[in-house]
């Protein structure tokens, strides 16, 4: 009977640990690579769509870095990588290297999910780009992916420049953030 009691006594004490865990105590420093597709074209009259319709161009982006939580809700991306243009066929003056910086906000909906939303930029934020993206998390890494649309067709993502929006884009990510070690979580 001591033994049960014991038990229940500290599963209740550890309560608070385990629900503060589930709301959001991610945080530290993680490596990641991903691969990005984006297809865009240019914005009309300084807006975007709720979908791209013409032409389009296409670009890959193959990224490594640190994606980093403070574990009170802001997130920050710093990474490296290239980017080839696909439309029209890439020519090799077209592969170029891009280092990007990402800040943000995250918020941990459960113990597997993650929502995202951060802007990133190639030039201290004179452009970026607007993310809204959803990470799953396991026991290793977290698996992030752009939000689709509620109906799942994709979402348009804004490109802004100077205050206006320039470019309107579909943005495919396939992101892999390690989980290093499981004390931070």
């Amino acid at each position: 009977m001591r033994l049960a009691h014991l038990s229940l006594v500290m599963c209740l004490m550890s309560a608070p640990a385990i629900f503060a865990q589930d709301n959001g105590d991610l945080r530290g420093s993680f490596p990641f690579n991903e691969t990005i597709h984006v297809v865009q074209q240019a914005a009309v009259n300084g807006a975007c769509g709720t979908s791209l319709s013409g032409p389009v161009s296409s670009s890959i982006i193959n990224d490594t870095g640190i994606w980093t939580f403070d574990g009170r809700g802001h997130m920050s991306v710093e990474d490296h990588g290239i980017e080839i243009t696909q439309n029209p066929p890439t020519d090799a003056s077209q592969v170029v290297g891009e280092a990007a910086l990402c800040k943000g906000t995250y918020q941990v909906l459960d113990r597997r999910t993650v929502d995202l939303r951060y802007q990133c930029s190639l030039d201290n934020y004179v452009s970026y780009f607007q993310v809204h993206s959803i990470g799953s998390i396991t026991p290793t890494n977290i698996l992030v992916t752009v939000a689709n649309n509620p109906d799942g067709s994709p979402a348009v993502t804004p490109y802004i420049y100077a205050g206006v929006t320039v470019g309107c884009s579909y943005v495919v990510e396939n992101t892999v953030v390690s989980r290093t070690s499981l004390d931070l979580w």
